[in-house]
Order: C-alpha cells, then sequence, then structure tokens
C-alpha cells in the first residue's frame, strides 16, 4: 500500500513536465517569472524588484537561470526535483532519529515520512528550515545547534513569517526529548533552548527586514495576509475544500495520536517532568492554531499546507514518543516495540497519507497540452500590431513567454502581475489597485 502511495505521488508530478510554452496551471507561469527575477540582469538586460511572496521558493527555482539553462522544460523537471528531493532528504532526517527504537527499515520510515509531508504538502522551500535544524541539533555541542538554527532562521526570515520561530523551536523540542530535567535546576536546563529560540526569532525578523529592503520593492507591499479577511466557513466541509480544515486534519493526526495516547498511558508520562510535556504541547498548540488562522485567511483553506509546520512538529514529536526517545528523568529511556501497537492503527497510519495522495492527485488530469505553437504566432502578430504605438504592454499573466524567450518582444513590466495583483486584492491594498486602475486609463499601456 504504502509503495503504490509513492508511485501514485511521484506520477503525479509526471504532467508537471511538458515543453508547452504556457503556464500548464494558474500560477505556474507566475512562479517561473518570480524566480526569473534573481537572474533579471542576465535575462532582461535590467534589474527588477525581487519577489515579494515567498522569495526562497523563488530563489531555489532560480538557479537553473544562474547557469545559464532557459529552458521551460528543464526547469519544470527542476521544480519537480525541489519537490520530491527536499521533501525525501527532510523525510530521511526524521526516520533516521527514530528508526532504531521504532524497528522498522529506515526505508520504511522514510517513505512514510514524505507521504506524510505530502499531506499538506510541506513546501519544498519550506522544509528547508527543517532540514537545516534536523542535519545540524547535537544536545552535546549547543554552539554547533545555535550556529545551525541561525542558518534556517536566516532562511525562514526570508521564506514565511510564521515559520521564523520553527528553527528554535525544533531544535528546542529535540533537546527536550534528549535531556532529561531536574526540577531544581529548570533555569540551567531551559537556557540553551531559550537562546535558541531568541536567536531564531532576532534573526528570522533582521533577515526579513534586510530583505524587504533590498529587494527594491514597496514595503508596504509586504504582509499583506495580515490585512486579508478571514473565511470561518473553511474549517468546515465547504466547495474549496471538500473535508474541511478540521475533519482533514483531525483524520491525518488521529491515528499517531492514538498510538502515541496508547504509549503514554503505559506510565510513561509518569517519569517524565510536567514542563518538558508542557513545552512539547505548547509548542503543537501554538503551531496548530496560528496554522488554521493562516488557513481561514482568503486564499488558503484549499488544503493543509498552511498548517505545515504544525505537521513537521506532529510528526517529529508522535514518532520519537513511539520510539522511545522521551528520556526520563530517572535516567532511564523506555524500551519501545511494536509488540503491544494493535494493528488497525498501524493500518490507518498508512492507508490516511495514500487516501491523501489519491485525492490530492486525483483532482489533476494526466494530460498534454496541444501544440501552442499557432498561438505563438498570433500573440505575436498582436504585440507588432502596437509596434508604433506609446506605451508598454503588459502581460498581467503568462509572464514565462518572456522569460523563456517564446515572444520576440522582451521588455518586462514588473507590476500588475497576476498572482500579486490577487493578493493585493485579498489584502485589501486600494491604494495598489487605485494605482493600476489609474495606469490603465491614462493609456500608459499600449
Amino acid at each position: 500500500l504504502l509503495g503504490y502511495g509513492l508511485v501514485y505521488r511521484v506520477v503525479g508530478f509526471l504532467p508537471e513536465i511538458q515543453n508547452g510554452a504556457f503556464a500548464l496551471g494558474w500560477s505556474e507561469g507566475s512562479r517561473f517569472y518570480n524566480a526569473s527575477t534573481f537572474a533579471a540582469r542576465q535575462l532582461y538586460g535590467a534589474s527588477l524588484p525581487l519577489p515579494v511572496l515567498h522569495p526562497t521558493r523563488y530563489l531555489l527555482q532560480a538557479l537553473p537561470f544562474f547557469v545559464g539553462i532557459n529552458s521551460i522544460f528543464a526547469h519544470r523537471v527542476w521544480q519537480v526535483i525541489l519537490w520530491l528531493g527536499m521533501t525525501l532528504l527532510g523525510s530521511w532526517l526524521v526516520a533516521r532519529r527514530v528508526s532504531g527504537g521504532l524497528h522498522f527499515p529506515l526505508w520504511l520510515l522514510t517513505a512514510f515520512c514524505w507521504l506524510f509531508f505530502f499531506q499538506g504538502a510541506v513546501y519544498y522551500h519550506l522544509m528547508v528550515v527543517a532540514i537545516f535544524v534536523l542535519a545540524g541539533y547535537n544536545a552535546e555541542k549547543p554552539f554547533r545547534t545555535l550556529l545551525f538554527v541561525i542558518l534556517a532562521a536566516l532562511w525562514a526570515g526570508i521564506s514565511r513569517i510564521n515559520w521564523i520561530p520553527v528553527p528554535g523551536l525544533l531544535a528546542m523540542t529535540l533537546y527536550l526529548f534528549d535531556k532529561p530535567m531536574d526540577l531544581k535546576h529548570w533555569f540551567k536546563y531551559l537556557s540553551w533552548p531559550a537562546i535558541w529560540t531568541l536567536f531564531s526569532l532576532g534573526v528570522g525578523l533582521l533577515s526579513k527586514q534586510v530583505y524587504t529592503r533590498i529587494s527594491g520593492e514597496d514595503p508596504a507591499l509586504f504582509d499583506s495576509a495580515f490585512s486579508s479577511a478571514l473565511l470561518w466557513y473553511r474549517l468546515f466541509p465547504n466547495a474549496t475544500f471538500f473535508m474541511g480544515i478540521l475533519l482533514a486534519i483531525g483524520l491525518v493526526c488521529l491515528p499517531l495520536i492514538v498510538l502515541v495516547v496508547k504509549k503514554m498511558k503505559g506510565g510513561l508520562y509518569q517519569q517524565v517532568a510536567w514542563p518538558r510535556c508542557f513545552l512539547l504541547g505548547g509548542i503543537l498548540v501554538a503551531f496548530f492554531l496560528g496554522g488554521v488562522l493562516v488557513s481561514l485567511k482568503i486564499g488558503g483553506g484549499g488544503d493543509l499546507h498552511n498548517l505545515d509546520a504544525f505537521l513537521v512538529f506532529f510528526l517529529v514529536i508522535a514518532l520519537n514518543v513511539l520510539a522511545g526517545k522521551l528520556a526520563l528523568d530517572k535516567g532511564e529511556v523506555v524500551d519501545t516495540g511494536v509488540r503491544d501497537w494493535r494493528p488497525i492503527w498501524l493500518m490507518l497510519t498508512l492507508i490516511i497519507p495514500v487516501f491523501f495522495t489519491m485525492i490530492k492527485v486525483g483532482a489533476g488530469r494526466i494530460a498534454w497540452v496541444k501544440t501552442d505553437d499557432s498561438d505563438l504566432q498570433k500573440l505575436n502578430q498582436a504585440i507588432n500590431l502596437t509596434a508604433n504605438e506609446l506605451g508598454k504592454v503588459l502581460f498581467i499573466s503568462e509572464r514565462q513567454l518572456l522569460t523563456f524567450d517564446s515572444l520576440d518582444y522582451r521588455e518586462v513590466v514588473s507590476p500588475y502581475e497576476k498572482v500579486f495583483l490577487m493578493e493585493m486584492a485579498m489584502g485589501g491594498n486600494q491604494p495598489y489597485l487605485d494605482q493600476f486602475y489609474a495606469d490603465l486609463a491614462s493609456g500608459e499601456f499600449k
């Protein structure tokens, strides 16, 4: 079943690897254009403002541009490699930590984690944050851990604002599992986790401010999500997401929650100092509530990807508990096997990620776009008709046609790209929209 889910998920990416010049999805062309802004002078002969939304995603997507690869087919292949590869690396790091205690093969646990993360999905540029911490954390080397937390925070600061605390709190989570606690010396015990968390917040926020300044965009255009509307009906089954946020995340977490509760009821919770359990629970609750809040924002709630940070913490905590990685405050370690686990819950633990894979991939179509040479020819003809008119040509959508030399025309108008226009509309940025309407009315564009 797990093998079937893996194959189904991989095959689901095949339609994204095509050579057609036009966008395969509503925002695909926007993503390629945003990535191209990091190499704008090389591609367009002039600098352009850097992306406001998800800069690190587009920085990763831009890597082929830096080495002179300017084929839309190659860039589509690269994006699939990022999806598969970053998720695989993060999954392997989680599985490596717990495989010994769970007595499952490393490859099997890696495959499970890989499918689990795709239930969100946890986007590949955000997985980088977890990879830094999981790879660099060492409870016995707090300065080494701090270095990797700082690297992760630098990346998180220009990725997504709700991921800024993730590096420090993820390092704290691993520390709470590895180190027993003496309640008489709680301040000393929590000193390094506190340092990691504070550095994560400080470095992340500083990274965000620096990027905002060097991006070339108006700082007022950032953080539009703070002013966007909340759609409370997204919590429940609706036309956008047939399961709704609460039912879907409950289904994703239920089997592992049951297994963890069974493990803790075996007396484990009595042998662990309450502040450790309280902190682990508090971290989960904080990221759950934050993820739900972001999912309720207009533009979100179509799946579980806004609960990405919660999914990472939930899986790390659940698997570490089940693997007996929770060091007891008497200095002992619980011997954890699977002999007492009921097969029904193990079965559901695997079935549910495969189910989410099927509904996510099944919503698309395994189909190939028709040849678009005639459409490109007509578009070129239309642009050539305006050659003697004053003004510029505004590509609200399909800007990748300029990026990948699909047209004779090359001049790029930076503002008013489709996805960003939608973001400004959802965030209620009226001055931006008023300027857009004014430019249209004034004949700025031919």
